[in-house]
């Protein structure tokens, strides 16, 4: 019987692996500017395909750590070695990669968390929860620091539950955590929080935990050899990092947000009635579950970024993956509180139901919404269909996929590209159009209804070709307001 649960268990990660590799290839691009411009990008300054001066600010002020990039540069090595230069490939074969470790790192989290939860009619279900809520492949697959510092959380925790401590565990737990913290230096306070839990809750040796320490050190000074190499002189960039986001008064301002922005965003973006079931769940494990090490971690880890100005919803995404381990962690407390009660099949029956209906809308577009606002969608139609054509692209500001915000993405740019800039619709006429080449018209779905002269779409030589996030997206949208579709991208030919 033990052997079929497992098996059973298996099966489910090899599905999970298979959804997650398809996940990768339909999130095209990333979801937050950092995950292209301060991972991919710096990438390119070892691979001689960009300048310093290409670069964000950050490289100037040497404050981003370069393991993700560096090993970005191993892995482009490798596939150009067997062959493969398309840029569309190699992002493709990074986050199908970083999803199926995604996989792997939730396989085991799950094996040291399903003993924990009492009742075993809850174990399946909280598999299939743990790989397929709605945001979480689409967290799986992004090759940002954010989603490698929550592995390693996870993995680590993982470790911690309900077994002996020696040495070597706590070897392995440093590196591991140590790891983490090269990738995001945020993840620093739930660490915090994890050492206050081996000293208050654990109570491990001093041995255990001076070994734990030492090789957290030593990986980041593993971390500042790197760096050094790539910013070519010695640096310190976990440092720097706090020095420009905390310290200095001169760095770019990126707004303020009051102390309640978290909780206003995460009863947002989980989506309808989830979040009303994860923020349940969240208050009830945060009682009743005081001594897991889940908990130690998180706690920190929320305060820390509310005390902090400049706030983003990303910055809790290495929590994210907690939250369905949690929920049912408290199940177990309201599991008993209704044993007797006799209308409890009905309330699981309600829950279950909302689940499916909510999480599989969600699935369902996540699986064919490429990241953000799907810039890279845009790029990825251009390179497929006109990537062997001379391209004249005419945008309007906002409006680039390829430089969306001033700065240009240059992984992603056709080397028989040039662009034509307007300020407005008012300035379309055939006088933009090149008769040597394949014309292009991008702009923002508020330009096209909305904005100055957008009647000229209707003339005769424009003509519709596809936008960056389907229509019917649009409208579940409109319910689980995830995005502003002001900003969809629409790209037109002229001919």
């Amino acid at each position: 019987m033990k052997m079929i649960t497992q098996h059973k268990f298996l099966i489910l990660a090899l599905i999970a692996a298979l959804f997650y590799v398809l996940m990768a290839y339909f999130s095209k691009g990333y979801y937050h500017a950092d995950e292209q411009f301060q991972i991919i990008e710096f990438a390119g300054y070892k691979l001689c395909t960009h300048s310093g001066t290409e670069l964000t600010w950050e490289f100037d002020e040497r404050m981003r750590g370069i393991l993700q990039p560096l090993i970005f540069i191993l892995i482009t090595k490798t596939a150009h070695f067997f062959g493969t230069v398309d840029a569309y490939i190699l992002i493709f074969i990074t986050r199908a990669l970083t999803g199926i470790l995604s996989v792997f790192c939730i396989h085991f989290f799950i094996g040291k968390i399903r003993p924990l939860i009492l009742n075993p009619r809850f174990h399946f279900p909280f598999a299939v929860a743990s790989y397929f809520t709605w945001f979480i492949p689409y967290l799986a697959v992004r090759y940002s620091s954010e989603n490698l510092a929550a592995l390693c959380l996870l993995v680590a925790i993982g470790l911690s539950i309900n077994s002996s401590w020696n040495v070597r565990k706590s070897l392995l737990l440093g590196a591991i955590l140590g790891l983490g913290f090269l990738f995001r230096f945020q993840l620093g306070f739930a660490i915090v929080g994890y050492f206050l839990w081996l000293i208050f809750i654990k109570k491990i040796e001093f041995k255990n935990l001076f070994a734990f320490c030492s090789v957290i050190l030593l990986l980041v000074g593993f971390g500042v050899m790197i760096d050094s190499w790539f910013y070519g002189e010695w640096v310190f960039t976990p440092w720097n990092y706090f020095y420009q986001n905390i310290v200095s008064t001169t760095s770019p301002s990126f707004g303020d947000e009051p102390w309640d922005f978290f909780i206003n965003k995460f009863t947002r973006y989980t989506g309808p009635f989830l979040n009303y079931l994860l923020s349940f769940g969240l208050l009830i494990g945060f009682i009743f579950e005081r001594r897991n090490v889940i908990v130690w971690c998180a706690i920190p880890f929320i305060l820390a970024h509310s005390l902090v100005l400049h706030k983003e919803f990303r910055f809790l995404f290495p929590l994210l993956f907690l939250l369905v381990p949690l929920f049912f962690l408290a199940l177990n407390h309201i599991d008993g509180a209704l044993k007797n009660f006799s209308y409890k099949k009905w309330i699981y029956g309600a829950v279950v139901s909302g689940f499916l209906v909510v999480n599989t809308i969600g699935l369902a577009a996540m699986t064919q919404k490429s990241a953000d606002m799907g810039h890279i969608a845009i790029t990825s139609y251009i390179h497929d269909h006109y990537g062997d054509q001379k391209i004249n692209l005419i945008t309007v500001p906002f409006g680039n996929p390829y430089n969306p915000w001033g700065r240009p993405i240059k992984f992603y740019q056709e080397k028989n590209m040039i662009t034509t800039n307007i300020e407005d619709l008012c300035e379309l006429n055939t006088d933009l159009i090149h008769e040597d080449a394949v014309n292009l018209l991008v702009i923002r779905q508020i330009d096209g209804r909305k904005g100055v002269c957008h009647e000229n779409l209707n003339l005769q030589f424009c003509h519709f070709i596809t936008q960056s996030i389907p229509p019917w997206i649009e409208k579940v949208n409109t319910i689980y307001k995830g995005f502003d579709p002001s900003n969809i991208i629409e790209l037109y030919e002229l001919r």
